[in-house]
């Protein structure tokens, strides 16, 4: 019996983790760490250290991000095993970077992960090449985000369907298309991407890039 029900509070566990993810990445990607940090420790998951952990490297506390990959490995050892904590670790220490701006950082990282999550991995990768002026790896990245975003075989996958990464897929090549002087192509999508955002309050700095990008086109 018991291991009848391992299963079911694994996966419970993971979409947990799937919705607390999210709702951190929301405060980082909209600038604010602080307000990411305060969640963050307001939660009990195995995975919460490793949040927490990205909070303080993006507020350059080093020391106290350490002690949370640390705290991490021990937490998540016993639910994923030692191989996946490694790799979650190597993820967050990515996600950190990305969250940073420290884009030359993750170059190296990204192949050793690319077998752990591609569903989280295509936007973060589409960003770095953008960052470093590598187009056309860029959109090779993009064509993969809103193929993972729609994949919803079971429960696990439709609690990892994020729509702000797939919004913000749409931001990004929306670029790649400005870039490459097509027009009409960068103007749709910018105004799909901002149509998820109509009255809404939300901070994220590319909503403001979006706008201005389209007073540029048009």
């Amino acid at each position: 019996m018991k291991r009848q029900r391992a299963f079911p509070q694994s996966s419970d566990t993971r979409r947990s983790f799937a919705l607390e993810r999210k709702a951190v990445e929301i405060y980082l990607e909209q600038g604010q760490p602080e307000q990411a940090l305060a969640l963050a420790r307001r939660l009990r998951s195995p995975w919460a250290p490793g949040f927490r952990g990205i909070a303080y490297e993006v507020l350059n506390n080093n020391a106290a991000a350490e002690r949370e990959f640390t705290s991490l490995r021990t937490s998540l050892t016993p639910v994923v095993g030692d191989y996946a904590a490694s790799k979650s670790i190597a993820l967050d220490r990515v996600l950190a970077a990305l969250y940073a701006g420290r884009y030359q950082d993750i170059v190296a990282e990204l192949p050793q992960l690319s077998s752990v999550s591609r569903s989280r991995l295509g936007l973060v990768a589409a960003r770095v090449s953008l960052e470093t002026g590598n187009w056309e790896d860029a959109e090779r990245y993009l064509r993969t985000v809103p193929v993972f975003q729609r994949t919803w075989a079971d429960s696990l996958f439709i609690a990892n369907s994020d729509f702000l990464t797939y919004a913000l897929g749409q931001f990004y090549q929306a670029k790649v298309f400005e870039h490459a002087g097509k027009k009409a192509d960068a103007v749709n999508a910018y105004q799909e991407f901002l149509s998820h955002f109509e009255n809404s309050n939300a901070r994220l700095p590319q909503i403001a890039e979006a706008r201005a990008a389209l007073k540029r086109l048009l």
